[in-house]
């Protein structure tokens, strides 16, 4: 099949090339299969065919809809999938290859290696990232006047190397245990969104457009810059401490954070105005909140085919 694509690309390669992600949906479904239920080596096959960074690749070009899928351990390097649809798939290893204007709402990634990839337009609506690193990168559109948001998207055990957020918006986005390193945030705006139990340093928070109802609770600060006004933040149990280097320790970042007694807004620059900010003591009763918070953003998603069944099950008793 992949060899009349090549023979007669114009006339062949998107029927092809849809026949075949139409069968990687249907093979790998999150809805209808578990990963014990469909052979890897085969959907593997049919990824480098399709993906592969190949300027001879006769699929080149073209957009996949492999929605809904469960690729988590598959091997994805080396593969353009520039414009493809992941919504409510699950992703594993990445590295090296693009993802520009890829739909990524609902799908999610679990996994350490995610390097080397582009980014450019990449569509983050409630996407969720575990133990990710990201480095030297952009979270931005394409072209200059494409505003592309963050939205709702959550990020756990994250790493942030060198990575700018300037020009993209983050709305209700949450960011637990994750370390920030030289980032900036230029031209944003960022609200009702959290950074709990992180660390933050070498990050500049200036020129933020409208920064509004963000959560540092628990969180570390090193030689981080902040916008001139802060609307309705919360900095319970924030401190002045050093970069933090691999992880970060849960219960280390609680304890510090229930004894600190220094007031984090003593370092934040005189000209600095607050709006109804929140540097109260970091009590118990936040940590249970963020523990019950950070359970249920880990909670592994049940699968639609489960729920469907124990309804059918309680539909027969």
């Amino acid at each position: 099949m992949v060899q009349i694509a090549k023979e007669d690309r114009e006339k062949y390669a998107e029927v092809v090339f849809n026949i075949l992600c139409s069968y990687i949906r249907s093979e790998t479904n999150i809805y209808t299969k578990a990963a014990s239920d469909f052979n890897s080596t085969v959907i593997r096959t049919i990824i480098n065919y399709l993906f592969i960074i190949d300027s001879k690749n006769p699929f080149k070009g073209l957009n996949a809809d492999l929605s809904s899928s469960n690729l988590s351990g598959q091997n994805l390097d080396f593969c353009d999938f520039t414009g493809a649809n992941f919504s409510f798939t699950y992703l594993g290893s990445i590295s090296n290859s693009i993802l520009d204007d890829c739909e990524l709402g609902k799908a999610e990634i679990r996994t350490s290696f995610f390097r080397n990839n582009s980014l450019y337009g990449v569509k983050l609506h409630q996407t969720s990232f575990s133990m990710v690193e990201f480095k030297d990168k952009e979270f931005k559109g394409k072209t200059q006047n494409e505003k592309n948001e963050l939205i709702a998207a959550n990020f756990i055990h994250c790493k942030f190397y060198n990575v700018s957020f300037d020009d993209r918006d983050l709305f209700e986005s949450n960011f637990i245990c994750c370390i920030f390193r030289n980032c900036t945030f230029k031209n944003s705006a960022i609200i009702e969104s959290k950074f709990l139990l992180s660390n933050l340093s070498n990050c500049d928070f200036t020129n933020i457009n409208l920064f509004k109802s963000v959560d540092f609770s628990g969180s570390v600060f090193n030689n981080i810059v902040f916008n001139n006004f802060i609307s309705e933040c919360i900095f319970k149990g924030c401190r002045i401490d050093k970069p933090e280097e691999i992880f970060i320790m849960i219960d280390k970042y609680i304890d510090k954070s229930l004894t600190i007694n220094t007031k984090i807004d003593d370092s934040f620059s005189p000209n600095t105005i607050f709006e109804k900010c929140n540097f109260t003591k970091f009590k118990l009763s936040d940590v249970n909140e963020i523990k019950e918070f950070m359970k249920k953003l880990e909670e592994i998603r049940e699968l639609p085919l489960n729920k469907s069944k124990s309804i059918e099950q309680q539909d027969i008793v």
